[in-house]
């Protein structure tokens, strides 16, 4: 179960698939999940108007958009995961119409820390032809 670790380090995970053509309302409804994050094409976001449509899935069941937090990179990517491996193959028609990530939060308190992730996970991640993005924030401390 997600919970809210201390700043030292934490993780966010979601599943995030966009396409120019993509439908969200259809992709929620092919998968039955609630995703945590949808945006349609015109949106404003920034100082952007986004192209593409969004459909993101961070585990929540409920589909909250507050993002659950994990302790390590690993069990957020286990927990979403083990959500989507029995939809991996309604996932699949979306190979090629549109672009699929694994988009990794990876929160730190200070420098030099870093994550592993086992072969064993990168090659399930990988059944979802999908790309890993990590993006890493770090906030000085004194």
């Amino acid at each position: 179960m997600a919970r809210r670790v201390p700043l030292m380090s934490r993780f966010t995970v979601e599943f995030r698939i966009y396409g120019r053509a993509l439908d969200p309302g259809a992709m929620t409804e092919l998968l039955a999940l609630k995703p945590c994050q949808v945006v349609m094409p015109g949106t404003r976001r920034g100082s952007r108007i986004v192209e593409e449509a969004m459909w993101a899935f961070n585990g929540s069941e409920d589909g909250v958009a507050d993002s659950p937090e994990w302790s390590t990179l690993e069990e957020g990517l286990k927990s979403v995961l083990e959500k989507l491996w029995s939809r991996r193959d309604l996932i699949a028609q979306y190979n090629g119409a549109s672009r699929k990530i694994w988009w990794c939060g990876q929160f730190h308190a200070g420098w030099n820390s870093g994550t592993a992730l086992p072969a064993s996970l990168l090659t399930e991640l990988a059944e979802f032809s999908a790309d890993l993005f990590i993006d890493t924030y770090v906030s000085e401390t004194d």
